[in-house]
């Protein structure tokens, strides 16, 4: 009786670069030159898939990929923060930005259901 999130894996460069940072460090001018076609960065993620076959209200799915992406492209660098700090992991900086977010998102999935303590 459990209600459940499911966070979809977000978008990672994968074998388009191998390292984000040094992308970002050798175009300092350009982190557009450190940017993917969304169709090759955000990844196949059967557990989504699962949660969207299973069309019970009580499991839901949170996709922050619109973070990391605008329509076809995604991006290294978002806000003045570089997302990765290899080819696959989102930075720890990057990682915390989304906080708000992904608490929000959740909040929301699961019917507004105090997730959080209050601080």
């Amino acid at each position: 009786g459990a209600d459940v999130a499911v966070i979809r894996d977000t978008s990672w460069p994968g074998e388009t670069l191998d390292n984000v940072p040094d992308c970002v460090a050798s175009n300092p001018n350009d982190p557009d030159e450190c940017t993917g076609d969304a169709d090759d960065w955000i990844p196949m993620d059967p557990q989504a898939d699962a949660v969207k076959a299973l069309e019970d209200p009580s499991v839901v799915q949170i996709d922050m990929n619109d973070q990391l992406c605008e329509e076809d492209r995604c991006y290294s660098v978002v806000g003045g923060i570089v997302a990765y700090w290899d080819h696959s992991h989102l930075s720890e900086t990057f990682a915390g930005s989304l906080s708000p977010t992904l608490e929000s998102r959740l909040k929301k999935a699961l019917d507004s259901k105090e997730l959080f303590p209050a601080a």
